[in-house]
């Protein structure tokens, strides 16, 4: 199961949220096309979340939510239950964003899809999400931490669950 194609693409809203993904086209399907396979895409995202910060960010899983800790004392983010859809054309495990230290306001989420309606394709998506990071103007100081710290480690997590999944591995 190889890999062949990865990008990445970033929008930023008039309301300062952001629309954020990363995407690798596949060979093969990674996970079957059952609501047990979107689950799984988003049982392996938190995996690798935890193996690329070398468990510094642990990933807590509650009766109806998730939260990401850094240190055993910070919750970075709280998501809500995973709700899942999958067809044919689409697998997908989706995770409201609704709060922690590095959310302005709670709302969005984070995605991770398998497409299967014109190619096969893996993707780690955030849509609507406003990271307490970057609020102020364009060229606050704090559109310049979640630019020089947060996006790149998100993009980098992305990126090696896809290329991890893109090879079979879990």
């Amino acid at each position: 199961m190889a890999a062949v194609g990865w990008s990445a693409t970033e929008r930023w809203s008039p309301e300062g949220g952001i629309d954020s993904v990363q995407r690798i086209a596949l060979r093969d399907l990674v996970v079957s096309t059952t609501d047990a396979g979107a689950h799984e895409l988003g049982a392996r995202y938190w995996l690798e979340l935890e193996r690329c910060s070398r468990c510094l960010v642990r990933v807590r899983h509650h009766p109806d939510a998730i939260t990401l800790v850094l240190a055993g004392m910070v919750t970075l983010f709280r998501f809500g239950a995973a709700e899942v859809r999958a067809t044919d054309a689409i697998v997908e495990c989706r995770f409201p964003i609704l709060g922690g230290v590095l959310v302005e306001r709670a709302g969005g989420f984070l995605v991770v899809a398998q497409r299967s309606d014109t190619a096969h394709e893996l993707d780690v998506s955030v849509t609507g999400y406003h990271p307490r990071l970057a609020i102020g103007g364009l060229r606050s100081d704090r559109r310049f931490l979640y630019s020089a710290v947060q996006r790149p480690l998100h993009v980098a997590v992305s990126r090696r669950f896809l290329d991890r999944a893109a090879r079979g591995l879990s």
